[in-house]
Parts: C-alpha cells; structure tokens; sequence
C-alpha cells in the first residue's frame, strides 16, 4: 500500500495502513472506488420471443402460487464482471475525473 510506504519514508513508526484505515480515509476525504461501465450487452436477436415467454411464466406462477400483488417486488442487479481491469484512479466522488475508476489498457 502505497500509505505505508509514505509514512516509512516519513518516518512514522506507529502507522498501521490497513484495509479499515483506507476506508475511514477515503470516508474522512470524500472518496469512492468505482469502475465506469462503458461495456454494455446486446439484447439478443429473440429478446421479444423470450420476452413474451418469461412474462407468461410469471402469470402461470403467480396465478398457481397464489402470489398477492403486495408481494411482488423488482430489484435490478449489475453484475460483477471477472474482467476488472487494475490501474485504479481515485478523486472526490461526484467529480467526473476524480472518482476512483479502473481504465483499461
């Protein structure tokens, strides 16, 4: 971590640059990690098919199981890509250019 070596060049003994205290500083500085997702997926040339398909499965189930509308929720999930790449830049959130990101080379 490039914090430890800071402080070992300044002479700080005691410093214990951790996991936690990179995130408590990172916290105290307004900074985030983020990867920006310019990759997007192509919708497959049968996606109204398997549209049309997985809606009329749900009816099917909602209607056997008997499931109330009150009970039926949505929740969209992004998927963690294995394909990360690994030159961090880190910066304010909210700053376009400053946020912590992974740019690919």
């Amino acid at each position: 971590m490039k914090a430890t070596a800071l402080a070992r060049d300044m002479t700080i003994d005691e410093f214990r640059g951790g996991p936690s205290w990179c995130f408590r500083f990172m916290k105290r500085r307004n900074l985030s990690i983020r990867t920006r997702t310019t990759v997007s997926q192509q919708l497959p040339k049968d996606y109204q098919e398997k549209l049309v398909t997985f809606r009329a499965y749900c009816k099917k189930k909602i209607t056997e199981k008997k499931i109330r509308p009150e009970h039926i929720t949505n929740m969209d999930e992004v998927p963690l890509t294995f394909d990360i790449p690994v030159k961090p830049h880190c910066g304010e959130n909210g700053d376009q250019y400053g946020v912590c990101t992974y740019h690919r080379e």
